[in-house]
């Protein structure tokens, strides 16, 4: 059955490229987090609307744990987010980036204090995080099990802006993805401290279901979100290495 299904996406596909040489114009329909689509995804779609105006494009947020439902649902045509790097058999990874997750803090608010330090130093801060279903929060949450130690937020809230906002408006530290703090950190408002004991990475990724048809318009985004990250990792202080799959 499975490779039956295979069979019949090459098919479509191949009728696909052979009668659709012109303009893009089939609907894309994009699963992702929040915090992805108000940081990266902005260029990427004012690329689609001036390269490809007549592409209907469809933006649905979720956590990772529902989007990858969706993406099963077959109600998505591609989800973008970031996590660990992930497998399943039934999908197609399209793209895989690098991104650490660091502990953050506004300038002003740490001033002359050391940055090296252990979590420990810090545990009694002000912290302003994500909510507990978080994949990167989950990672904090079992390193500080693991270490016996006791984090009470001041805040939690899925909004990463709104947390940023918060640090650099009321002092208090954050856990974020690089991607999330680059900007604020290029203009000197946030500061990366290094919590020594603590280091943990995730990936940047897009898939698309192995039973998916593969539309010209999604290999655009695709394509457009790998360049985008290709060129800000030249720039960004956070530059691991880049592994496209």
């Amino acid at each position: 059955m499975e490779q039956s299904q295979q069979i019949l996406t090459c098919i479509c596909q191949a009728a696909e490229s052979a009668k659709e040489e012109g303009e893009l114009k089939h609907p894309l329909h994009i699963g992702t987090l929040e915090s992805l689509c108000s940081s990266k995804l902005p260029p990427v779609l004012g690329w689609f609307r001036t390269c490809h105006p007549k592409v209907p494009i469809k933006i649905t947020t979720a956590t990772p744990g529902q989007l990858y439902e969706l993406l099963e649902q077959d109600r998505l045509d591609l989800i973008y987010l970031l996590d660990r790097s992930r497998y399943n058999k039934n999908w197609i990874k399209a793209m895989e980036v690098t991104d650490p997750i660091v502990f953050v803090t506004s300038s002003g608010y740490w001033g002359e204090r050391p940055r090296h330090i252990c979590l420990r130093d810090i545990i009694q801060e002000p912290f302003f995080l994500t909510e507990k279903d978080e994949n990167y929060r989950k990672e904090l949450d079992a390193f500080l099990e693991s270490q016996d130690l006791e984090l009470i937020p001041a805040m939690e809230i899925s909004n990463t802006d709104f947390i940023i906002r918060m640090l650099m408006e009321n002092g208090g530290i954050s856990y974020l993805p690089g991607f999330a703090v680059k900007d604020g950190m290029q203009s000197g408002r946030l500061i990366a401290l290094d919590v020594q004991d603590i280091h943990t990475v995730m990936y940047q990724q897009i898939f698309l279901h192995k039973s998916k048809w593969k539309t010209r318009e999604m290999s655009a985004f695709i394509d457009k979100v790998t360049e985008t990250l290709k060129e800000n990792h030249k720039r960004s202080e956070y530059g691991d290495s880049t592994d496209e799959k």
